[in-house]
């Protein structure tokens, strides 16, 4: 999946850390602000922002049942299954952790991101929360929860098999009935082999 961060300053170079956290920096005697570094600094960045006019980063994001109840749990639900994946976003000045030679330091706020995928009869539903917009949050993060589920149309669809497949048991079951308990040995007339060669499909 491919994900283009959208950032207010487009001259800093960022190094992107996924599925990190970003924790007050007590270790810089900057006072004008709440610095931010990488919780885990040791994370090596999973791609790079804003060195040349075609950087992207590319992950996947991993999908995993949303819902504890059965009937909407990947196969066993399908069509009204329900999938889940979260992915979270922290990006850090690379000038600066160049400079200092402090990995993850100074991380920078995201507003932001623009997510591209194709996925075919599936509906996805996204709801972002950036902690950096918000000064009572303890962190500075981009967090992406995604929800996918199937489409009206997928539904429909499964809706109208169902009904032609019932349809079709149904009508073999009053043809086995009448032949045997009736002792009918010539039920198709006319049109009525049409019927048997639509079942048989």
């Amino acid at each position: 999946m491919q994900i283009d961060i959208d950032r207010r300053n487009d001259t800093v170079p960022l190094a992107m850390f996924r599925d990190v956290l970003a924790v007050p920096d007590m270790d810089t005697n900057i006072t004008d602000y709440q610095p931010f570094r990488v919780q885990n600094p040791f994370v090596k960045p999973v791609g790079f922002l804003g060195l040349t006019q075609y950087d992207q980063v590319n992950t996947d994001i991993g999908l995993g049942q949303r819902a504890q109840n059965v009937w909407r749990q990947p196969d066993f639900g399908y069509p009204f299954d329900m999938y889940q994946g979260k992915i979270t976003w922290v990006a850090a000045n690379n000038k600066t952790i160049t400079a200092t030679g402090r990995p993850g330091t100074d991380v920078q706020p995201i507003s932001g991101a623009i997510l591209t995928d194709s996925l075919l009869n599936m509906k996805v539903r996204a709801e972002v929360f950036a902690s950096c917009m918000y000064l009572d949050q303890p962190g500075c993060e981009l967090i992406i929860q995604i929800w996918v589920t199937r489409t009206g149309l997928v539904k429909f669809c499964v809706f109208v098999v169902f009904a032609i497949h019932w349809f079709v048991t149904i009508a073999l079951f009053l043809l086995t009935g009448e032949s045997l308990l009736l002792s009918r040995h010539n039920i198709l007339e006319s049109t009525d082999i049409f019927a048997v060669c639509f079942s048989g499909g």
